[in-house]
């Protein structure tokens, strides 16, 4: 269920007030501005369900190395724990991006159907457009932060797999 935030619908007021026009107001809402706001909030939970798809691809290869490292690690150079913990890290961080956050939803439209009975299709139009605008930017600052999550494990991820190299081809003992 929604929650209908009033210092949102103020906001839309206040930015966009009503047209002198208000069946030219309308059709430019329900034919434009409202598709568009649903099709900015189903863009963005793709990009959620997008990130976590890829961190869990990317936390699926940081085990299978760590993994690999943690196996082969009598073999290997005595320093093999410094690219493990790089490679746990980077996991922790992966695993930080997949971690469920709330997801603003659309408003339930039955009672949004229900509260707005009363009022015209544009003064309905216009909460709509409020509700929609909200959950969207409802979901930006979460999808920001899984992104940023992402970026830093990558980096993590990259300088410890980079740093196995070494111990790989270093390994005293071995001719």
């Amino acid at each position: 269920m929604a929650v209908r935030l009033p210092a949102v619908r103020d906001r839309l007021e206040e930015i966009a007030e009503p047209w002198p026009a208000s069946e030219e107001e309308y059709r430019a809402l329900a034919d434009l501005i409202v598709p568009a706001a649903q099709q900015r909030l189903v863009v963005g939970l793709q990009d959620w369900d997008a990130i976590d798809t890829k961190a869990l691809g990317v936390l699926a290869t940081a085990v299978a190395s760590l993994a690999v490292l943690a196996a082969a690690h009598h073999t290997l150079n005595a320093l093999w724990w410094l690219p493990a913990v790089g490679l746990g890290v980077a996991c922790l961080l992966l695993a930080a991006v997949i971690w469920p956050y709330d997801v603003e939803s659309a408003p339930d439209l039955l009672e949004l159907h229900d509260e707005m009975r009363n009022d015209g299709a544009l003064r309905t139009a216009r909460e709509l457009l409020s509700d929609l605008t909200a959950a969207a930017d409802g979901n930006d600052n979460p999808l920001d932060r899984k992104m940023t999550l992402f970026g830093y494990a990558l980096i993590v991820l990259g300088v410890s797999l980079a740093a196995c190299l070494p111990i790989l081809i270093i390994r005293p003992g071995v001719t």
